[in-house]
């Protein structure tokens, strides 16, 4: 091993100069000194490593255009049925055999690699297929990292994990952009990519305090001592990513979420600046300064957005019409109404970034939120007179106002709608300022997510807890719209809700009555509410109650809710093919039924707490390719989950 003396800071780029001086390239040389093979590698390493990336970039993408082929498949399957009878479609003999052998294999994979989970306590897990990504990215990591390091017996790693480190910057920035383009090419939301962007930067921690103990055994003293202005730098880029992996894990994000944003901006900020100036000082500045670049870039996209979406508060009298309507519909519950320009759309199931100047700590602080509403036109002019009848029987209170989705053709603008539930810190103080009522300055960033597309499945299954409704909703609402246009496009839905208590109904009330009425004759659909308080119900069987049964149309109040609420029951009496229940509803049954129907493909889509994703995998996970082969249907499955 190379004596303290010979320890230089070069030592980053030529590993060990005393052992290895007599190695040569063929007599290549730089600047008149001989080149080590160390050196050599040192260089050439890195770059191998994002190859291996690379091609992992390219085996995603594959699986992309799977999907559009997949995608692509089913269209034609609707196709070749528009011949027949679209209600009688249900009559269709399901096809089995070795035929279907290629759609079985596809289930086989979904169901190992994203319905089995690998579990780290009883909130969190992670798929197979992400477990995988990870020891992969990792195998490669430590690999390039460490092979080929043992000179004279000795290992001397210190330059190799620096240039290696210092390689995985821009991966690690890119994945974490909102405006990510890595998320563009393989179809994965930048919520989900997020995963990959903290597993990504602990690894680069590790290799940093590789990178460091190697020069701290070393000694730092001479060109290496603390008093140099690179190991300086070195060190406060150390520091501050070490704060950033080990403070701020899961629990610390969830109960201090807006100092975590804050304190994650300038940490990462001091980070990345002292990793430039140390990596600049041994010429590996160049995989540094890329990230720069890619932050710089989402920021301008990300101001963009926020000039074309917003720029009603440039204009003469302040944008008042741009403030967004705060009001409490249900208890623990809030909904924000805004307009913005008709040039902005969105996709069902897509989220956005909101910042409030008047509720948040920080002026620039920003929450995401699903976008509860749908961007498709204005419902036939009887259901909205029919809507306004029944609004007018119903209470003037925040509560039980409409929650209409789209605008009525009086303004050119489009409305937006976000249902928040009343939590800790910003929420609760939006939640005070909505029992007030009145208006708030808004700034809208997004739309951002990839949300599954689900024209052209068979059957479509909604399971949605609580406010996770924001998400079900806006896609049930679009499909049954396309639904309208093109029978093919869907033949059965079956839309579960399970909320606490029956007020909360009025969250998404009149998007249900304008879907129910609207809907097309062919499309079978089938909505069931649970509520779970049982104080609230007054049914002592589990037998289903629907609005339309001889009883309810007669009783003066509900023969389920003991709330003695007119308002409330006047909306449940509204709603047709809608079933209410006591407690929650079986996943198990629900899917078998969805399962069991269907004459084609199923999508289920899910949007609550992990242990009902959880419950949804397994049960699929026991519908796998033999069921396939049996002529049973091929199932997907999207989860939106709450936690980030």
């Amino acid at each position: 091993m190379s004596s303290k003396g010979n320890a230089t800071a070069s030592g980053l780029t030529s590993g060990s100069n005393s052992t290895m001086a007599g190695a040569k390239m063929n007599g290549t040389s730089h600047g008149g000194h001989p080149v080590s093979v160390s050196a050599i590698r040192n260089k050439t390493y890195p770059t191998e490593f994002w190859y291996c990336v690379l091609v992992l970039l390219a085996i995603i993408c594959l699986g992309r255009v799977a999907g559009f082929i997949g995608s692509w498949r089913r269209r034609r399957h609707a196709q070749a049925l528009k011949t027949r009878d679209v209600e009688n479609r249900g009559t269709v003999a399901r096809r089995s055999g070795w035929t279907r052998l290629p759609t079985a294999a596809v289930n086989a994979w979904r169901v190992v690699a994203f319905r089995s989970e690998i579990a780290f306590g009883p909130y969190y897990s992670i798929n197979l297929a992400e477990g995988f990504i990870t020891l992969a990215y990792l195998a490669a990591l430590f690999t390039w990292s460490l092979i080929n390091t043992t000179i004279n017996g000795q290992m001397q790693y210190g330059g190799r994990t620096g240039a290696i480190a210092a390689a995985q910057l821009p991966l690690i920035v890119a994945l974490g952009m909102r405006n990510n383009i890595i998320g563009w090419i393989t179809g994965i939301g930048y919520e989900k990519l997020n995963y990959m962007h903290r597993t990504t930067a602990r690894a680069l921690l590790v290799l940093v305090w590789f990178h460091a103990g190697t020069w701290i055994k070393i000694g730092l003293e001479g060109p290496n001592a603390v008093t140099e202005p690179q190991i300086q730098w070195a060190l406060t880029a150390t520091i501050a990513l070490t704060l950033v992996c080990i403070v701020f894990v899961r629990p610390v994000r969830h109960r201090a979420y807006e100092v975590f944003i804050i304190s994650h901006f300038l940490l990462v900020f001091f980070f990345i600046l002292g990793a430039y100036m140390h990596a600049s000082d041994h010429k590996l500045g160049r995989y540094v300064w890329p990230t720069w670049l890619l932050w710089g870039f989402d920021r301008i996209v990300r101001a963009g957005r926020i000039l074309a979406f917003n720029h009603g508060y440039l204009m003469p009298g302040g944008g008042v019409a741009c403030n967004a309507t705060v009001e409490r519909v249900a208890d623990g519950f809030i909904r924000l109404r805004f307009h913005r320009p008709a040039h902005l759309h969105w996709l069902p199931g897509q989220s956005a970034h909101l910042t409030m100047p008047a509720v948040s700590k920080f002026p620039f602080e920003s929450h995401p939120f699903t976008i509860a509403n749908a961007d498709v036109p204005a419902p036939p002019a009887p259901t909205m007179e029919k809507m306004k009848i029944e609004n007018s029987m119903e209470s003037t209170s925040s509560s039980s106002s409409s929650t209409m989705t789209v605008s009525t053709g009086e303004s050119s603008d489009k409305e937006l709608i976000f249902i928040i539930k009343k939590q800790q810190g910003f929420t609760r103080h939006l939640d005070q300022i909505a029992k007030q009522g009145g208006k708030l300055k808004i700034l809208f960033d997004g739309p951002y997510g990839h949300p599954p597309r689900l024209v052209h499945y068979d059957t479509v299954v909604f399971l949605a807890y609580g406010s996770g409704v924001s998400f079900t909703n806006s896609l049930f609402v679009d499909l049954v719209y396309r639904a309208r246009a093109d029978p093919t496009i869907c033949r059965s839905i079956i839309f579960v809700w399970t909320i606490r208590h029956a007020d909360q109904v009025n969250l998404i009330y009149s998007d249900l009555l304008q879907v129910l009425e609207t809907a097309p004759p062919a499309l079978h659909i089938s909505v069931r509410i649970h509520v779970t308080a049982t104080a609230t119900l007054s049914l002592s069987t589990s037998e289903p109650w629907s609005p339309t049964s001889p009883m309810s149309m007669t009783s003066p109040i509900s023969p389920v809710f003991g709330e003695k609420k007119s308002g409330a029951y006047d909306n449940l009496s509204a709603l047709s093919k809608t079933t209410w229940h006591n407690g929650r509803p079986s996943v198990e049954t629900v899917l078998h039924e969805a399962m069991d129907g269907a004459q084609g493909s199923v999508a289920v889509n899910v949007c609550g707490p992990h242990t009902v994703a959880k419950d949804v995998k397994r049960v699929l996970r026991s519908h796998g390719p033999s069921s396939v082969l049996r002529g049973g249907p091929s199932v997907s499955l999207f989860v939106d989950s709450f936690s980030f």
